[in-house]
């Protein structure tokens, strides 16, 4: 795996600060007495706590391991910690810029298929752009793959096919990221012929996609507890909106209302996609959702309150496995339905605004 985080004044260190090196008395597999200082003589420390990383079942893929001792491109703003989230009814802010308090994450994740040609990334630039006119903070974070083709199977790609390596620095550089996180694909440890359902589609390759959504959430909050900064919402979005019908950004216009109005354990797609599909949902004879139902699931952009975003793909990545055996109770045939049982267990709402 390899990271790279955008900005000439990118500082580095481990996971919730910068650790000091362990005076040479101590035993660096221990936890060091904070001033601790060389020629001391300590009293024994517990053991180093184990890095945060994605649990893995015991069946299936193991996944890769993502460093976490990486730069980032510190916060430009200097300011105070955030209140909590106010959206619009804040009276700290001016009636021009309402949400000037609120501050916001976007999470990109997937691969680039081809969103580095032309203009293909114009829209999500023009949301980008209008995120950071109407936020008083707007950072994004980027989780990608080294090819830029997926090498487990779809429901439209049986034999799927790397693709070039391409510049993944591009989306960075044009988007001005806080973190660019990639990571080099390896089938050698997955099962490549498990289907998660009947629809065609790996299970294997259906798993990256919380992965992904969970590895990218991580390193936004450890560049917070690096910088002592906080997010009030996150988006989900990805680079290559411009070769799938089901769905796109949402329209600069509606942001300053959608953001403003968010309520409490309520997750938010756009239009008519809903986030894993409308409740109450229209089953047939056998129990299986009918299609299309309100516009496929809603999985290409939604959108939350930080704490729901870390609560949805934390219990996502956990228990994709049990997750999966459910959703096939009422829809065989897509694997992003999987949110529509996630929110169910954890009882969060879905809709939609904009």
């Amino acid at each position: 795996s390899h990271s790279a985080f955008a900005g000439s004044n990118a500082v580095s260190g481990g996971a919730g600060g910068s650790a000091e090196k362990c005076p040479a008395t101590c035993d660096c597999a221990k936890e060091c007495p904070v001033g601790a200082a060389a020629g001391a003589n300590p009293a024994p420390a517990p053991a180093c706590p184990p890095p945060e990383r994605a649990p893995a079942e015991k069946k299936g893929a193991v996944f890769p391991e993502f460093p976490f001792d990486v730069p980032f491109k510190h916060p430009e703003e200097n300011k105070g910690p955030p209140e909590d989230y106010r959206g619009a009814s804040t009276n700290q802010c001016p009636p021009t810029k309402p949400l000037c308090r609120t501050r916001v994450a976007l999470i990109m994740v997937g691969h680039v298929r081809g969103a580095t040609e032309g203009n293909r990334i114009d829209s999500v630039r023009r949301f980008i752009a209008k995120c950071r006119e109407e936020a008083g903070v707007c950072e994004l974070f980027i989780h990608t793959w080294r090819y830029e083709k997926f090498m487990t199977k779809t429901w439209n790609t049986p034999v799927p096919s790397l693709g070039k390596q391409t510049d993944l620095n591009f989306l960075c550089r044009e988007l001005n990221c806080t973190g660019l996180f990639v990571e080099r694909q390896d089938l050698s440890n997955i099962d490549g012929d498990r289907d998660w359902g009947k629809g065609g589609v790996s299970y294997e390759g259906s798993r990256m996609v919380p992965y992904a959504l969970y590895a990218a959430n991580v390193q936004r909050k450890l560049h917070n507890a690096r910088f002592g900064k906080s997010h009030d919402v996150v988006f989900r979005i990805r680079p290559d909106y411009f070769r799938t019908a089901h769905g796109d950004v949402m329209p600069p216009r509606n942001f300053r209302q959608c953001v403003s109005n968010m309520a409490p354990d309520t997750v938010y797609g756009i239009g008519r996609y809903v986030p894993g599909g409308s409740i109450p949902r229209s089953v047939m004879g056998n129990g299986q959702v009918r299609r299309p139902w309100n516009g496929n699931s809603g999985d290409n952009f939604f959108y939350a309150r930080a704490d729901v975003f870390d609560r949805i793909f934390g219990y996502w990545m956990q228990n994709f496995g049990n997750v999966q055996e459910s959703t096939l109770k009422w829809n065989e045939l897509n694997p992003e339905a999987d949110i529509g049982t996630v929110m169910e267990r954890l009882q969060i709402k879905v809709t939609t605004c904009g």
